[in-house]
């Protein structure tokens, strides 16, 4: 068997966010955001808008370590998650509304600042084109509600009533539960597989469009179904995170079962439930179509792992990963 664990650390090395370098820029990003939200909530009460206490925290892949650095050249851009905590109740003010101070406070901050069904987004540019972007979760505080529980601001100014809700969510507890499932070796191992996982999305997925199965949800399936498996030279464990990754797909096909979409469509349907609260399926929207694409590149990707266990040396494992990890996957 081909000997590639060091091929899969350099791959990692490559498409890993760094701490030292990239994690440092959009640390900036993240600082320099929520300065200008404290001017702009500072103006807003100012002028008398009634806007309570918050906080923000870290929450994504940024907080757990699984971030990646967009393919070079397919527009796709750095990003990190931030939560802003508001302290009040979520029947104290509709959930556009909340969202709306942070939005107005932002505003300006660059050109191109918007608010999403689920965040409000702050776009950095650079020669034109999108670089850097910046998500702003807007929560009820479980503190203020009765059951003790978080609440996420879903919808927009002009979306229809029905749609502008207040969510159950536990951002925080889901961050706690994936960055404790592993430890160690293990750990370190369970992030590789996120990140392998998530450059293999990005380049086997279009670009455009909603085809690719989302991020958390490959995070959670790893966190449900991987298992890290070792070698031993000499009574010293080593990674195997082509074994790791074989089983682990493996099992996610397993996992597939007769289902429907949300539009009543008869499909082969994944089912990843998240581990904390609200506990919902983070595939329930991808339709029939898309769960269809997303179970024939996971068949692809198994037939190369496998290919890979037996090639009959490393340069041809490589060239058979590469095409489903894409270039930054190197070659001996």
């Amino acid at each position: 068997m081909a000997q590639v664990q060091k091929y899969f650390d350099q791959f990692d090395q490559t498409i890993k966010l760094r701490n030292h370098h990239e994690y440092a820029v959009l640390a900036e990003k993240r600082k320099n955001i929520l300065n200008r939200l404290n001017e702009g909530i500072a103006q807003q009460r100012k002028a008398g808008a009634p806007i309570p206490a918050y906080r923000p925290f870290n929450q994504g892949s940024y907080d757990i370590g699984t971030g990646v650095k967009p393919i070079p050249g397919s527009g796709g851009e750095y990003d990190i998650d931030v939560g802003i905590e508001f302290d009040v109740a979520r029947d104290a003010h509709p959930s556009v509304a909340v969202k709306t101070w942070v939005l107005n406070a932002v505003a300006e901050h660059t050109s191109s600042v918007e608010m999403r069904t689920s965040c409000v987004t702050v776009t950095y540019m650079e020669s034109g084109k999108p670089k850097y972007h910046v998500d702003l979760a807007v929560y009820s505080s479980a503190a203020r509600n009765p059951d003790r529980r978080m609440y996420l601001a879903r919808g927009k100014p002009h979306a229809s009533k029905e749609a502008q809700t207040w969510d159950l969510s536990a951002p925080e507890a889901l961050t706690d539960l994936l960055n404790d499932r592993f430890t160690g070796d293990q750990g370190n191992q369970f992030r590789q597989a996120v990140r392998a996982l998530k450059r293999w999305k990005d380049h086997r997925f279009p670009a455009q469009g909603h085809m690719a199965p989302r991020g958390i949800a490959l995070a959670v399936a790893v966190f449900h179904w991987f298992s890290p498996m070792f070698t031993y030279e000499q009574g010293a464990p080593r990674h195997d995170i082509l074994t790791a990754l074989v089983r682990f797909v493996e099992t996610l096909l397993s996992q597939f079962r007769h289902g429907v979409d949300a539009k009543g469509q008869a499909s082969t349907r994944l089912q990843v439930c998240c581990p904390a609260e609200p506990h919902d399926d983070l595939c329930c929207r991808m339709s029939a179509e898309q769960m269809k694409q997303f179970h024939a590149r996971l068949e692809t990707l198994l037939s190369a792992l496998r290919a890979a266990q037996t090639a009959p040396d490393a340069k041809t494992a490589c060239e058979t990963l590469r095409k489903e990890f894409g270039n930054d996957f190197p070659l001996p």
